[in-house]
């Protein structure tokens, strides 16, 4: 499938949680990339493109929101239903196009690392409708 999912561990105690969303040894490749947030209104669509050399990972940090991937050139598509209660990182290899839609009532918040630093002469971004896959959870 176009993308891959790891839920991550967490560690609470009566003061809250932490979770690792990304440690070096998953990073591919190794040399630093960049870490942005992106935020997401109750139902609003976030993305719609796709990436021929980044490679992306989200976590959602706070709301709840589906996360649509597709694979431009092999067809394939999948949904990633994303929620700051239950963490979860996903990957998204280069080719496959990509959106996040707001699922839930308040502000969504997505933490995110890229291989590769915004470079507005240089976007690597294009744009593509990704086919929403909802399904009922």
């Amino acid at each position: 499938m176009p993308g891959e999912k790891r839920t991550l561990e967490q560690m609470v105690d009566s003061r809250g949680r932490v979770f690792e969303i990304l440690r070096r040894e998953q990073l591919t490749p190794t040399a630093f990339g960049q870490i942005y947030v992106f935020t997401a209104a109750p139902g609003a669509v976030k993305g719609n493109h796709f990436h021929r050399r980044k490679m992306e990972w989200f976590c959602v940090v706070a709301g709840e929101g589906e996360l649509d991937l597709y694979e431009v050139e092999g067809g394939r598509g999948e949904t990633f239903v994303m929620r700051a209660l239950e963490p979860a990182v996903v990957r998204i290899p280069p080719g496959v196009a990509h959106s996040m839609v707001n699922t839930g009532v308040d502000e969504l918040v997505v933490l995110a690392y890229v291989t590769e630093p915004f470079d507005p002469n240089d976007t690597d971004t294009y744009p593509y409708e990704v086919p929403p896959r909802r399904r009922q959870q």
